[in-house]
């Protein structure tokens, strides 16, 4: 890491950076005079700085971009410090214009490709075909005039590296938004309408842009593009959109006047591509070792739980930190509206709704959930509940698998044992043996009794039953039972489990299907 810490001086690294990009220097000139010389810094910025009541920082972002992060001296009209984002200046327009016609006439199906990296590889291909680099200034407006563009434009050197950075930017990145998304130390990207937009950064904390949308026109326009490019476009009819961007960073978009008075208006929520570990959360005081012990032996032994807490407090990265307490050969399934959850197991499957407008073709988290019970998962984990999810999340702790552990004891031998309910009951069946009750004598299980006392209870018998659903039998008015279906059910009572028909069945019985 290199900072430079004198406030008038001029580091070598940034002299450097100036020589290489005129534009650079310019915004220097003009900026030295109003606030002095910013402090640059090559590598990791410091965390003394979180707390500095004086910031005048720049640090680069790769590719001819750089921030500058200061306070304009007399403060701000928001109260914000300001962060700029000092990039190429933009080539011709009629540049752009030229050579993505020439583009375009190359382009065909076969060059359909889905990874950012080989859009970019596949664009610059491209641009290198329909552009000569020269070096002296060109007159892009002539081809216009002459209504003639060349097989090869003749494209300035000093215009070329600008346009390759826009043409990367626009039609591979994010547009306007590709700085904030490149800078690993933005945390949220907001914006509330017309005006400026709003990050949230992890050293100096809530700040205002220098990126703006002045019409709405502009902005609508905007959002409907980054909407169609996610694949989840916006219209008035659907208005709202939560998606994932390509790199994991989540967005949500609101478009139109009609549920937004102030205009379309769209956040995003980034992601550490690289989960962080417990260890760095207790570093941070998240939480401490005694609490991460003890998640840690809840995990080991199979148990299940709820992480809640308000907005932006560390949900999802505690979550993502906790996932690595999970044995490594377990298979995990995740259920999401949006894909937040990183999980490092090889057996993950990452299952995701899917929200067409039409109930037939949807795909709702009960679906998800019950195509998942029948994955036969060691975990499943149910992303963000805010409200109908919490259904799914009980379901789901309620539905046990065959390696669900149970803690059974021998009365004759006194051993304690915590093993696999399907393995206790396997050990009394042979192998395609089922729906056969199995006498048990010797052997007792924890249990609760109608008062909440927990006590040690001999198991009767067992049953190996596959059942493809199950239900808890509901009622209205006086006693009376909802059921549907003419066919007998198992019915479990605190004595038994038996068979009975419909009519059969009694208040607080569990049916099973």
């Amino acid at each position: 890491m290199s900072l430079t810490i004198q406030r008038n001086v001029v580091s070598e690294e940034l002299s450097r950076e100036a020589r290489r990009y005129p534009y650079l220097a310019s915004y220097l000139k003009k900026i030295i005079r109003e606030v002095g010389v910013p402090l640059f810094v090559t590598g990791k910025i410091p965390d003394y700085l979180k707390k500095a009541s004086y910031v005048n920082v720049m640090y680069p972002l790769g590719e001819g971009i750089f921030i500058h992060v200061y306070m304009p001296p007399g403060g701000t009209e928001s109260g914000y410090r300001k962060y700029i984002v000092v990039e190429p200046p933009k080539p011709p327009r009629t540049l752009m214009f030229l050579v993505e016609t020439k583009i375009a006439e190359l382009v065909t199906e076969k060059d359909v490709v889905q990874e950012p990296e080989e859009k970019r590889k596949l664009l610059l291909s491209f641009l290198e075909k329909v552009i000569d680099v020269v070096e002296d200034p060109v007159n892009y407006e002539e081809f216009l005039a002459r209504r003639r563009i060349p097989k090869k434009i003749p494209v300035y050197v000093v215009d070329y590296e600008h346009l390759r950075y826009y043409l990367i930017r626009d039609k591979v990145g994010l547009g306007v938004l590709e700085p904030f998304i490149r800078d690993p130390y933005i945390e949220d990207i907001s914006c509330d309408g017309l005006g400026y937009i709003y990050i949230v950064h992890k050293i100096f904390g809530p700040l205002e842009t220098s990126i703006k949308f002045e019409t709405e026109e502009e902005l609508d326009r905007f959002v409907i593009e980054l909407s169609e490019r996610i694949g989840k476009p916006v219209s008035h009819a659907r208005p709202i959109v939560d998606a994932t961007l390509p790199d994991g960073s989540r967005i949500n978009i609101v478009f139109g006047t009609d549920v937004s008075l102030k205009g379309s208006n769209f956040t995003i929520r980034k992601f550490s591509k690289k989960p962080l570990s417990i260890i760095q959360l207790v570093n941070w005081g998240t939480l401490d070792e005694r609490v991460a012990a003890y998640l840690w032996m809840l995990l080991l032994e199979g148990m299940s739980g709820f992480i809640s807490g308000e907005t932006a407090s560390g949900k999802t990265t505690s979550l993502n930190a906790m996932i690595t307490f999970i044995r490594p050969t377990a298979k995990i399934v995740t259920i999401e509206d949006t894909a937040e959850v990183q999980v490092p197991h090889e057996n993950w499957i990452r299952e995701l709704t899917r929200d067409t407008g039409s109930a037939e073709s949807s795909v709702t988290m009960f679906d998800l959930l019950k195509a998942a019970l029948r994955q036969r998962p060691n975990y499943i984990v149910v992303g963000e509940i805010r409200g109908a999810e919490g259904n799914i999340a009980f379901q789901a702790m309620q539905s046990v698998s065959w390696d669900t552990p149970v803690l059974v004891r021998n009365t004759i031998t006194g051993e304690i044992k915590l093993i696999p309910v399907g393995a206790f009951i396997d050990q009394f069946y042979s192998e395609n043996e089922e729906n056969v009750p199995k006498f048990v004598e010797n052997y007792e299980t924890l249990s609760m009794d109608r008062q909440g006392v927990v006590k040690w209870s001999k198991i009767k018998y067992v049953l190996r039953h596959k059942a493809k659903e199950i239900y808890e039998i509901t009622y209205e008015g006086k006693g009376t039972i909802k059921t549907t279906g003419s066919h007998s059910v198992f019915i479990l009572d605190e004595n038994s489990l038996e068979v009975k028909p419909k009519s059969g069945k009694l208040p607080m019985e569990v049916m099973f299907k």
